[in-house]
């Protein structure tokens, strides 16, 4: 059995306990050998219990008819902005013609003349929410060596910051309820669950919300959420702070450095330096448990292109 061939339905049926003896061995064999599988199988484990409850309402039936409807009504309102856009241009045209023949003005005049009809669609309000007007008729590019430079520069933050985001997602503990059969359950884990659920959805500012209105929540569960929530909503400095507080909680000194090392590089336009010293600290550090996937980070960084 190949990863592909499993659907999510057999999937919930293994963590609910309904799968056969001889069906459980083929999916944690599978799960054995390819370790994608076995990370989607830990997803659907901690998104299992608000996925049922989508089910439960029915949202999970109609979900593709809303998106077959949604996706046609943008269809029609697209097709109306560009039949209003051919009417103007062409409104436009005529006018000038009428406006040649009063005037008689020469031929440059008239070329001149012509620039106003064809800017002016574009600044009207159809023409401004219209994605695909604005990418045919761009503006002109004033943009000086040294803006183009900066822009560098955050495309090399934006994908330290990614490369960040995926590890420290990693760090994250999962929270598991109602699954093969077990039936405890806490509010606390929901919470969490539900936390869970809006960033998977990139509901970041909500979830992050719901963290902070939230009490009797343990402090490592909360607090590492916090960190890569704000780290998704730009708020690098609150971030820093938040994983200042989570460093208490771990037991592990030298898991702790690494993340210190992963929060520094999600904010890597503004804590390059630091980055960098903490990561010359665990590398200096014979022994250190994460040595090897230091290493492998900085061949990661150096291939995309990021150097000290």
């Amino acid at each position: 059995m190949m990863r592909n061939e499993v659907p999510y339905q057999k999937i919930r049926a293994y963590l609910l306990g309904e799968l056969t003896p001889d069906q459980v061995k083929d999916i944690e064999a599978l799960i054995a050998l390819d370790p994608e599988f076995a990370a989607e199988v830990e997803a659907c484990r901690s998104l299992l219990p608000a996925l049922d409850r989508l089910n439960e309402r029915g949202l999970q039936a109609n979900f593709q008819k809303w998106k077959a409807e949604l996706g046609d009504e943008k269809k029609t309102v697209r097709n109306t902005r560009h039949r209003w856009l051919y009417i103007v241009v062409c409104l436009g045209i005529a006018l000038l013609g009428l406006l040649y023949l009063v005037s008689r003005e020469p031929a440059g005049a008239l070329e001149n003349n012509m620039e106003i009809p064809t800017d002016t669609p574009q600044q009207t309000p159809s023409a401004k929410s219209n994605d695909s007007i604005r990418q045919s008729k761009p503006p002109p590019v004033t943009e000086t060596p040294t803006k183009k430079q900066t822009t560098s520069q955050d495309k090399t933050h934006i994908t330290a910051r990614q490369l960040a985001l995926r590890q420290i997602s990693d760090m994250i503990p999962p929270v598991v309820t109602e699954v093969r059969g077990s039936k405890k359950e806490s509010q606390w884990t929901i919470t969490i669950q539900q936390v869970d659920t809006l960033a998977a959805n990139q509901h970041y500012t909500e979830a992050l919300n719901l963290l902070n209105n939230s009490s009797d929540l343990p402090k490592g569960h909360s607090l590492i959420r916090q960190v890569y929530l704000q780290h998704n909503l730009n708020m690098h400095q609150a971030a820093i702070k938040t994983y200042r507080k989570y460093e208490e909680t771990v037991g592990n000194p030298d898991e702790a450095e690494w993340g210190l090392a992963l929060v520094y590089l999600a904010a890597y336009s503004t804590h390059k330096a630091d980055f960098w010293k903490q990561i010359d600290a665990i590398e200096a550090m014979s022994g250190h448990a994460y040595q090897a996937e230091t290493e492998k980070l900085v061949e990661k960084l150096k291939n995309a292109g990021i150097l000290r």
